[in-house]
Protein backbone atom coordinates (compact mmCIF):
# COMPACT_ATOMS: atom_id res chain seq x y z
CA UNK A 1 0.00 0.00 0.00
CA UNK A 2 1.38 3.33 -1.07
CA UNK A 3 1.35 6.43 1.43
CA UNK A 4 1.58 9.43 0.86
CA UNK A 5 3.72 11.39 3.49
CA UNK A 6 3.21 15.69 3.53
CA UNK A 7 6.51 17.31 2.73
CA UNK A 8 5.69 19.42 5.73
CA UNK A 9 5.36 16.68 8.59
CA UNK A 10 8.11 16.67 10.26
CA UNK A 11 7.84 20.85 9.86
CA UNK A 12 4.13 20.42 11.43
CA UNK A 13 5.50 18.25 14.40
CA UNK A 14 8.61 20.34 15.31
CA UNK A 15 6.15 23.28 15.31
CA UNK A 16 4.35 21.80 18.00
CA UNK A 17 7.02 20.49 20.15
CA UNK A 18 8.46 24.39 20.56
CA UNK A 19 5.20 24.91 21.29
CA UNK A 20 5.02 22.89 23.93
CA UNK A 21 8.44 23.55 24.93
CA UNK A 22 7.55 27.13 25.28
CA UNK A 23 4.64 26.43 27.10
CA UNK A 24 6.28 24.59 30.13
CA UNK A 25 9.22 27.11 29.67
CA UNK A 26 6.87 30.30 30.68
CA UNK A 27 5.67 28.36 34.01
CA UNK A 28 9.55 27.96 34.72
CA UNK A 29 10.29 30.97 34.35
CA UNK A 30 7.63 33.03 36.75
CA UNK A 31 8.62 30.47 39.29
CA UNK A 32 11.51 31.24 39.28
CA UNK A 33 10.90 35.37 39.18
CA UNK A 34 8.59 34.61 41.76
CA UNK A 35 11.35 33.14 44.29
CA UNK A 36 13.73 36.25 42.86
CA UNK A 37 11.37 38.61 43.91
CA UNK A 38 11.25 37.16 47.54
CA UNK A 39 14.82 37.55 48.27
CA UNK A 40 15.87 34.35 46.57
CA UNK A 41 19.39 35.17 44.70
CA UNK A 42 21.10 32.99 41.73
CA UNK A 43 24.40 32.78 40.97
CA UNK A 44 25.89 35.01 38.98
CA UNK A 45 27.74 32.59 37.36
CA UNK A 46 24.39 31.00 35.90
CA UNK A 47 21.96 33.67 34.07
CA UNK A 48 19.62 30.53 32.70
CA UNK A 49 18.53 27.26 34.61
CA UNK A 50 16.12 25.31 33.15
CA UNK A 51 14.52 22.09 32.22
CA UNK A 52 13.44 20.75 28.72
CA UNK A 53 10.30 18.66 28.00
CA UNK A 54 11.48 16.30 24.98
CA UNK A 55 14.06 13.76 24.80
CA UNK A 56 16.41 16.27 22.59
CA UNK A 57 15.95 19.43 22.14
CA UNK A 58 16.29 21.07 18.21
CA UNK A 59 15.60 17.48 17.45
CA UNK A 60 15.03 18.65 13.53
CA UNK A 61 18.33 20.72 13.40
CA UNK A 62 20.45 17.84 14.95
CA UNK A 63 19.40 15.59 12.16
CA UNK A 64 20.47 18.19 9.75
CA UNK A 65 23.40 18.87 11.78
CA UNK A 66 24.31 15.01 11.25
CA UNK A 67 23.29 14.48 7.17
CA UNK A 68 25.43 17.67 6.74
CA UNK A 69 28.36 16.55 8.94
CA UNK A 70 28.06 19.65 11.13
CA UNK A 71 28.46 18.10 14.65
CA UNK A 72 31.36 16.40 16.39
CA UNK A 73 31.65 12.89 17.72
CA UNK A 74 32.41 12.43 20.91
CA UNK A 75 32.14 8.79 21.90
CA UNK A 76 33.22 9.61 25.59
CA UNK A 77 31.81 6.81 28.22
CA UNK A 78 31.58 7.41 32.50
CA UNK A 79 29.93 5.39 34.86
CA UNK A 80 27.66 5.89 37.67
CA UNK A 81 27.27 2.63 39.41
CA UNK A 82 26.46 0.57 37.08
CA UNK A 83 24.95 2.83 34.59
CA UNK A 84 26.60 4.24 31.79
CA UNK A 85 26.66 7.52 29.79
CA UNK A 86 27.83 7.97 26.55
CA UNK A 87 28.78 11.33 25.45
CA UNK A 88 28.40 10.96 21.54
CA UNK A 89 28.07 14.27 19.43
CA UNK A 90 28.61 17.85 19.92
CA UNK A 91 27.37 20.99 18.09
CA UNK A 92 28.51 24.18 18.99
CA UNK A 93 28.51 28.10 16.96
CA UNK A 94 28.05 31.55 18.22
CA UNK A 95 24.42 31.05 19.57
CA UNK A 96 25.17 28.28 22.07
CA UNK A 97 26.57 24.53 22.01
CA UNK A 98 24.09 21.11 22.69
CA UNK A 99 25.52 17.85 24.15
CA UNK A 100 23.74 14.54 23.04
CA UNK A 101 24.23 11.73 25.14
CA UNK A 102 23.13 7.82 26.03
CA UNK A 103 22.44 6.75 29.13
CA UNK A 104 22.03 2.85 29.55
CA UNK A 105 19.42 3.11 32.14
CA UNK A 106 17.00 6.00 31.29
CA UNK A 107 15.63 6.42 34.41
CA UNK A 108 19.11 8.55 34.92
CA UNK A 109 20.07 12.22 33.40
CA UNK A 110 22.51 14.47 33.65
CA UNK A 111 20.94 17.54 35.87
CA UNK A 112 23.48 20.24 36.35
CA UNK A 113 27.04 20.66 34.55
CA UNK A 114 29.87 23.26 35.22
CA UNK A 115 31.18 25.27 32.65
CA UNK A 116 34.43 26.45 32.08
CA UNK A 117 38.24 27.52 30.42
CA UNK A 118 40.53 24.83 29.78
CA UNK A 119 41.86 25.17 33.44
CA UNK A 120 38.28 24.46 34.51
CA UNK A 121 37.59 28.06 35.88
CA UNK A 122 33.86 28.79 35.52
CA UNK A 123 33.08 31.53 32.61
CA UNK A 124 31.18 34.42 33.92
CA UNK A 125 28.02 34.43 32.05
CA UNK A 126 26.26 31.12 31.66
CA UNK A 127 23.82 29.13 31.17
CA UNK A 128 22.30 25.22 31.03
CA UNK A 129 18.79 22.83 29.86
CA UNK A 130 18.64 19.80 31.41
CA UNK A 131 15.92 17.27 30.87
CA UNK A 132 13.30 16.76 33.45
CA UNK A 133 14.09 13.29 35.20
CA UNK A 134 10.73 11.69 34.23
CA UNK A 135 12.19 11.44 30.34
CA UNK A 136 12.43 7.52 29.77
CA UNK A 137 14.53 7.81 26.86
CA UNK A 138 17.70 6.37 26.62
CA UNK A 139 19.38 9.52 24.13
CA UNK A 140 19.09 12.75 26.23
CA UNK A 141 21.05 15.88 25.73
CA UNK A 142 21.91 18.97 27.69
CA UNK A 143 22.51 22.84 26.28
CA UNK A 144 24.57 25.36 27.58
CA UNK A 145 24.21 29.06 26.30
CA UNK A 146 27.41 31.04 26.88
CA UNK A 147 27.81 35.20 26.70
CA UNK A 148 30.45 37.20 24.25
CA UNK A 149 33.61 36.58 25.84
CA UNK A 150 33.10 32.77 26.57
CA UNK A 151 32.70 32.15 22.63
CA UNK A 152 35.05 34.39 21.55
CA UNK A 153 37.04 31.92 24.21
CA UNK A 154 35.94 28.74 22.66
CA UNK A 155 36.83 29.57 19.11
CA UNK A 156 40.50 29.41 20.17
CA UNK A 157 40.99 27.24 23.27
CA UNK A 158 39.47 24.27 24.82
CA UNK A 159 36.70 24.30 27.41
CA UNK A 160 36.00 21.97 30.26
CA UNK A 161 32.25 20.37 30.48
CA UNK A 162 31.85 18.90 33.91
CA UNK A 163 28.92 16.75 35.08
CA UNK A 164 27.87 17.95 38.53
CA UNK A 165 25.17 15.88 39.62
CA UNK A 166 22.89 12.91 37.75
CA UNK A 167 19.07 12.42 38.21
CA UNK A 168 17.58 10.07 38.98
CA UNK A 169 14.00 9.11 38.78
CA UNK A 170 11.81 5.51 39.40
CA UNK A 171 8.69 7.22 38.30
CA UNK A 172 6.51 8.20 41.56
CA UNK A 173 8.11 11.42 41.57
CA UNK A 174 11.09 13.72 40.17
CA UNK A 175 12.83 16.51 42.12
CA UNK A 176 11.49 20.24 42.02
CA UNK A 177 13.59 23.06 40.34
CA UNK A 178 14.04 24.95 43.80
CA UNK A 179 16.04 21.63 44.98
CA UNK A 180 18.00 21.39 41.85
CA UNK A 181 18.80 24.91 42.35
CA UNK A 182 20.04 24.64 46.19
CA UNK A 183 21.81 22.01 45.31
CA UNK A 184 23.75 23.53 42.70
CA UNK A 185 23.77 27.48 44.75
CA UNK A 186 25.04 26.07 48.26
CA UNK A 187 26.84 23.04 46.81
CA UNK A 188 24.95 20.65 49.07
CA UNK A 189 26.17 16.93 48.89
CA UNK A 190 24.59 14.38 47.21
CA UNK A 191 24.51 10.67 46.81
CA UNK A 192 24.33 11.01 43.13
CA UNK A 193 27.13 13.40 42.87
CA UNK A 194 29.80 12.55 40.31
CA UNK A 195 33.00 13.45 39.41
CA UNK A 196 33.57 13.62 35.34
CA UNK A 197 34.38 16.35 32.91
CA UNK A 198 35.38 16.59 29.43
CA UNK A 199 38.03 18.76 28.32
CA UNK A 200 38.02 19.72 24.74
CA UNK A 201 38.50 21.86 22.33
CA UNK A 202 34.68 22.01 20.65
CA UNK A 203 34.75 22.86 16.63
CA UNK A 204 31.92 26.21 16.30
CA UNK A 205 30.72 25.80 13.15
CA UNK A 206 30.42 29.04 10.88
CA UNK A 207 27.40 31.08 12.08
CA UNK A 208 25.76 34.01 9.61
CA UNK A 209 25.40 37.73 11.13
CA UNK A 210 23.41 39.88 9.51
CA UNK A 211 23.33 43.46 10.26
CA UNK A 212 19.75 45.04 10.52
CA UNK A 213 20.59 48.48 12.36
CA UNK A 214 16.95 49.22 12.21
CA UNK A 215 15.46 51.99 14.77
CA UNK A 216 11.92 52.43 15.98
CA UNK A 217 11.18 55.94 17.63
CA UNK A 218 8.38 54.31 19.61
CA UNK A 219 6.58 56.32 22.33
CA UNK A 220 8.49 54.89 25.71
CA UNK A 221 11.81 55.04 23.88
CA UNK A 222 13.76 53.59 21.07
CA UNK A 223 14.16 50.28 19.89
CA UNK A 224 16.95 49.05 17.62
CA UNK A 225 16.94 45.38 15.62
CA UNK A 226 21.09 45.56 15.51
CA UNK A 227 21.29 42.29 13.48
CA UNK A 228 19.95 38.29 12.82
CA UNK A 229 22.56 35.75 13.86
CA UNK A 230 21.21 32.22 11.91
CA UNK A 231 23.24 29.30 13.85
CA UNK A 232 22.82 25.43 13.30
CA UNK A 233 20.52 24.79 16.24
CA UNK A 234 18.15 28.41 15.84
CA UNK A 235 18.26 31.48 15.00
CA UNK A 236 19.15 34.87 17.26
CA UNK A 237 17.40 37.96 16.94
CA UNK A 238 19.78 40.97 18.87
CA UNK A 239 18.06 44.52 19.84
CA UNK A 240 18.99 47.00 22.38
CA UNK A 241 16.50 49.16 23.70
CA UNK A 242 16.74 53.66 25.29
CA UNK A 243 13.73 54.35 27.17
CA UNK A 244 12.68 57.74 27.38
CA UNK A 245 11.30 56.87 31.41
CA UNK A 246 13.70 56.04 33.89
CA UNK A 247 11.05 54.15 35.47
CA UNK A 248 11.04 51.26 33.10
CA UNK A 249 12.90 48.76 34.64
CA UNK A 250 12.72 45.86 31.89
CA UNK A 251 11.35 45.52 28.04
CA UNK A 252 10.56 42.30 26.28
CA UNK A 253 9.38 42.89 22.94
CA UNK A 254 7.20 40.36 20.80
CA UNK A 255 7.95 39.94 17.06
CA UNK A 256 6.23 38.45 14.20
CA UNK A 257 8.65 36.20 12.26
CA UNK A 258 8.08 35.52 8.65
CA UNK A 259 10.01 32.93 6.91
CA UNK A 260 9.33 33.11 3.22
CA UNK A 261 5.21 32.71 3.13
CA UNK A 262 5.45 30.90 6.49
CA UNK A 263 4.85 32.58 10.07
CA UNK A 264 6.65 31.54 12.96
CA UNK A 265 6.72 32.40 16.47
CA UNK A 266 9.65 35.06 17.57
CA UNK A 267 9.58 34.84 20.85
CA UNK A 268 11.25 31.64 21.91
CA UNK A 269 14.13 32.79 24.00
CA UNK A 270 14.51 32.77 27.84
CA UNK A 271 14.17 36.15 29.82
CA UNK A 272 16.91 35.66 32.21
CA UNK A 273 20.00 37.54 32.57
CA UNK A 274 22.08 39.09 29.44
CA UNK A 275 20.07 37.05 27.01
CA UNK A 276 16.63 38.56 27.20
CA UNK A 277 15.83 42.07 27.96
CA UNK A 278 16.39 42.09 31.74
CA UNK A 279 20.17 43.20 32.00
CA UNK A 280 21.03 46.61 31.36
CA UNK A 281 24.34 48.49 31.06
CA UNK A 282 25.53 52.07 31.05
CA UNK A 283 27.61 51.90 27.53
CA UNK A 284 28.80 49.68 24.89
CA UNK A 285 30.77 46.68 26.56
CA UNK A 286 30.32 47.80 30.12
CA UNK A 287 30.26 45.94 33.44
CA UNK A 288 25.89 44.79 33.28
CA UNK A 289 24.29 46.72 35.87
CA UNK A 290 20.41 47.56 37.09
CA UNK A 291 18.99 50.48 36.95
CA UNK A 292 21.64 52.42 37.69
CA UNK A 293 23.50 55.66 35.68
CA UNK A 294 22.72 58.23 33.12
CA UNK A 295 21.65 56.95 29.21
CA UNK A 296 20.85 53.66 30.57
CA UNK A 297 20.53 50.84 27.64
CA UNK A 298 18.55 47.71 27.25
CA UNK A 299 20.27 44.77 25.56
CA UNK A 300 18.36 41.49 24.45
CA UNK A 301 17.72 38.98 22.32
CA UNK A 302 14.75 36.74 20.62
CA UNK A 303 15.19 33.28 19.31
CA UNK A 304 13.31 31.31 16.78
CA UNK A 305 13.96 28.62 14.75
CA UNK A 306 16.85 27.86 12.60
CA UNK A 307 16.85 28.67 8.93
CA UNK A 308 20.35 27.56 8.90
CA UNK A 309 19.83 24.95 5.73
CA UNK A 310 16.60 26.71 4.48
CA UNK A 311 16.71 28.46 0.99
CA UNK A 312 14.92 31.47 1.95
CA UNK A 313 13.09 34.36 -0.60
CA UNK A 314 12.89 36.28 2.49
CA UNK A 315 12.81 36.89 6.15
CA UNK A 316 10.25 39.28 7.50
CA UNK A 317 10.44 40.49 10.94
CA UNK A 318 7.44 42.70 12.35
CA UNK A 319 7.37 44.27 15.84
CA UNK A 320 3.93 43.74 17.22
CA UNK A 321 4.16 44.87 21.06
CA UNK A 322 6.47 45.49 23.77
CA UNK A 323 5.90 43.91 27.31
CA UNK A 324 7.15 47.01 29.60
CA UNK A 325 7.89 46.17 33.20
CA UNK A 326 7.67 49.94 35.34
CA UNK A 327 9.57 49.61 38.65
CA UNK A 328 7.35 51.74 41.42
CA UNK A 329 7.72 55.20 42.14
CA UNK A 330 5.87 54.77 45.36
CA UNK A 331 7.72 53.90 48.50
CA UNK A 332 4.46 54.27 50.62
CA UNK A 333 3.53 50.93 52.40
CA UNK A 334 0.02 50.01 52.91
CA UNK A 335 -1.25 48.18 55.91
CA UNK A 336 -3.65 45.82 56.33
CA UNK A 337 -6.31 45.19 58.15
CA UNK A 338 -7.34 41.84 58.35
CA UNK A 339 -10.78 42.82 60.17
CA UNK A 340 -11.56 45.52 57.24
CA UNK A 341 -11.49 43.55 54.60
CA UNK A 342 -12.26 44.09 51.26
CA UNK A 343 -9.07 46.79 51.20
CA UNK A 344 -9.28 48.99 47.73
CA UNK A 345 -6.12 50.83 47.12
CA UNK A 346 -5.32 52.85 44.01
CA UNK A 347 -1.98 52.68 42.48
CA UNK A 348 -1.30 54.90 39.55
CA UNK A 349 -5.05 55.11 38.43
CA UNK A 350 -5.18 51.07 38.79
CA UNK A 351 -8.03 49.89 41.74
CA UNK A 352 -6.93 46.97 43.58
CA UNK A 353 -8.46 45.06 45.80
CA UNK A 354 -7.01 42.74 48.47
CA UNK A 355 -10.02 40.63 48.95
CA UNK A 356 -9.49 38.42 51.98
CA UNK A 357 -6.55 36.48 53.74
CA UNK A 358 -5.88 32.86 54.19
CA UNK A 359 -3.96 32.29 57.75
CA UNK A 360 -1.94 28.92 58.26
CA UNK A 361 0.93 27.71 61.03
CA UNK A 362 4.00 29.13 58.44
CA UNK A 363 2.50 30.55 55.65
CA UNK A 364 -0.20 33.22 54.61
CA UNK A 365 -2.50 33.41 51.70
CA UNK A 366 -3.42 37.06 49.81
CA UNK A 367 -6.11 37.18 47.37
CA UNK A 368 -6.52 39.76 45.45
CA UNK A 369 -9.02 41.48 42.52
CA UNK A 370 -7.88 44.06 39.92
CA UNK A 371 -10.90 46.25 38.34
CA UNK A 372 -11.77 45.27 34.89
CA UNK A 373 -12.50 48.66 33.24
CA UNK A 374 -9.90 51.13 32.33
CA UNK A 375 -7.37 49.34 32.72
CA UNK A 376 -3.19 50.46 33.05
CA UNK A 377 -1.45 47.89 33.66
CA UNK A 378 -1.39 44.18 32.98
CA UNK A 379 -0.22 42.81 36.17
CA UNK A 380 1.35 44.28 39.70
CA UNK A 381 4.05 42.99 41.31
CA UNK A 382 3.85 42.83 44.91
CA UNK A 383 6.04 43.02 47.79
CA UNK A 384 4.27 40.99 51.13
CA UNK A 385 7.96 39.60 52.02
CA UNK A 386 8.41 40.21 55.72
CA UNK A 387 10.40 43.63 57.07
CA UNK A 388 14.73 43.25 56.90
CA UNK A 389 14.92 42.77 60.96
CA UNK A 390 13.81 39.58 60.62
CA UNK A 391 15.50 36.34 59.38
CA UNK A 392 15.79 36.51 55.75
CA UNK A 393 15.45 32.84 55.50
CA UNK A 394 12.26 33.22 56.15
CA UNK A 395 11.24 35.37 53.60
CA UNK A 396 9.77 32.86 50.84
CA UNK A 397 7.13 33.00 49.08
CA UNK A 398 5.18 32.35 45.90
CA UNK A 399 2.72 33.45 43.07
CA UNK A 400 0.58 31.31 41.90
CA UNK A 401 -0.32 31.86 37.94
CA UNK A 402 -2.82 34.50 38.12
CA UNK A 403 -6.08 34.44 36.52
CA UNK A 404 -5.86 36.25 33.65
CA UNK A 405 -9.64 37.57 30.99
CA UNK A 406 -10.91 39.97 29.34
CA UNK A 407 -11.01 43.60 30.09
CA UNK A 408 -11.05 46.95 29.00
CA UNK A 409 -8.14 49.19 28.72
CA UNK A 410 -7.90 53.06 29.48
CA UNK A 411 -7.27 53.26 25.92
CA UNK A 412 -9.25 50.52 24.41
CA UNK A 413 -10.34 52.22 21.36
CA UNK A 414 -6.52 53.17 20.13
CA UNK A 415 -5.63 49.39 21.31
CA UNK A 416 -8.58 48.00 19.39
CA UNK A 417 -7.80 50.05 15.80
CA UNK A 418 -4.14 48.59 16.49
CA UNK A 419 -4.88 45.24 17.13
CA UNK A 420 -7.85 44.61 13.87
CA UNK A 421 -4.94 46.30 12.00
CA UNK A 422 -2.37 43.59 13.08
CA UNK A 423 -4.66 40.86 12.70
CA UNK A 424 -4.54 41.49 8.75
CA UNK A 425 -0.48 41.49 8.85
CA UNK A 426 0.18 38.95 10.81
CA UNK A 427 -1.77 35.83 10.17
CA UNK A 428 -0.28 33.75 13.15
CA UNK A 429 -1.30 36.76 15.61
CA UNK A 430 -3.64 34.39 18.26
CA UNK A 431 -0.74 31.74 18.16
CA UNK A 432 1.64 33.99 18.84
CA UNK A 433 -0.54 35.49 22.21
CA UNK A 434 -0.96 32.41 23.58
CA UNK A 435 2.51 31.44 23.15
CA UNK A 436 3.90 34.76 25.02
CA UNK A 437 1.13 34.73 27.70
CA UNK A 438 2.06 33.49 31.14
CA UNK A 439 -0.71 30.58 31.21
CA UNK A 440 -0.04 29.78 27.52
CA UNK A 441 -4.26 29.64 26.80
CA UNK A 442 -5.14 33.53 27.26
CA UNK A 443 -4.24 36.31 24.78
CA UNK A 444 -1.62 38.11 26.02
CA UNK A 445 -2.30 41.57 24.13
CA UNK A 446 -5.88 41.28 25.10
CA UNK A 447 -6.09 39.87 28.64
CA UNK A 448 -4.96 40.97 31.72
CA UNK A 449 -4.70 39.76 35.27
CA UNK A 450 -7.47 39.74 37.04
CA UNK A 451 -6.95 37.77 40.53
CA UNK A 452 -4.31 37.10 41.90
CA UNK A 453 -3.18 34.38 44.88
CA UNK A 454 0.41 34.84 46.44
CA UNK A 455 1.47 33.08 49.28
CA UNK A 456 4.39 34.18 52.29
CA UNK A 457 6.04 31.69 54.35
CA UNK A 458 6.94 33.07 57.78
CA UNK A 459 7.32 32.12 61.23
CA UNK A 460 4.30 30.68 63.44
CA UNK A 461 1.92 32.79 63.56
CA UNK A 462 3.97 36.36 62.00
CA UNK A 463 1.44 36.96 59.60
CA UNK A 464 2.92 39.86 57.46
CA UNK A 465 0.46 42.52 57.67
CA UNK A 466 2.48 45.30 55.29
CA UNK A 467 2.98 45.44 51.20
CA UNK A 468 4.56 47.71 48.95
CA UNK A 469 3.98 47.67 45.38
CA UNK A 470 7.15 47.23 43.63
CA UNK A 471 6.01 47.74 40.27
CA UNK A 472 3.48 47.15 37.41
CA UNK A 473 3.51 45.64 33.41
CA UNK A 474 1.86 47.14 30.28
CA UNK A 475 1.50 45.38 27.12
CA UNK A 476 1.79 48.15 24.45
CA UNK A 477 0.62 46.64 20.88
CA UNK A 478 2.14 48.83 17.92
CA UNK A 479 1.96 47.97 14.28
CA UNK A 480 5.25 48.70 12.81
CA UNK A 481 6.88 48.33 9.57
CA UNK A 482 8.12 44.77 9.12
CA UNK A 483 11.75 44.91 8.24
CA UNK A 484 13.10 42.92 5.00
CA UNK A 485 15.96 40.60 4.64
CA UNK A 486 15.92 39.81 0.72
CA UNK A 487 19.30 39.17 0.40
CA UNK A 488 20.84 35.31 0.76
CA UNK A 489 21.63 34.38 4.81
CA UNK A 490 24.09 31.92 3.68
Amino acid sequence: MNTNIPDDLMDNVERKLRKHVKNKRKKLHMAAAALIGCGIILPTSVFAYAQYTDSIPYKQEIDLARQHNNITKINKVFKYKNVTFTIKEIVADDTGMEVIYDVSDPRYSINSVKFGDKDGKAFTTWGYTTPNEYLKDNEKAFCITMDKDAINYMHENPVTIQVYTVAFSDGKGSKSLLADLNAFIYGKNSNLKVDWSLKMQVPMQKTKTININKEYALDIGTLKINCLKVGVLKSILDYSFVPKDKSISMVHPMFSIRLGNEYVNGDIGEDFGPGGGMAISNKPGGNVEYGVGENVGYFGTREFESVYYKNLSQIGIKLIAMEVKYKSNNSQVYKIDKNKLPMEINYNGEKIKITSIEEKKDSTNYNVEYEKNNKIYNSVEFDFCQPPSNDSSENNGWREIPKRGKVKFIDQAYRDKVYASLVKEVPNLKDIEKQISIDGESNALEDANISDKITVKHKETSTPTEFKILGADKNLIYDEDEVIINNSYR
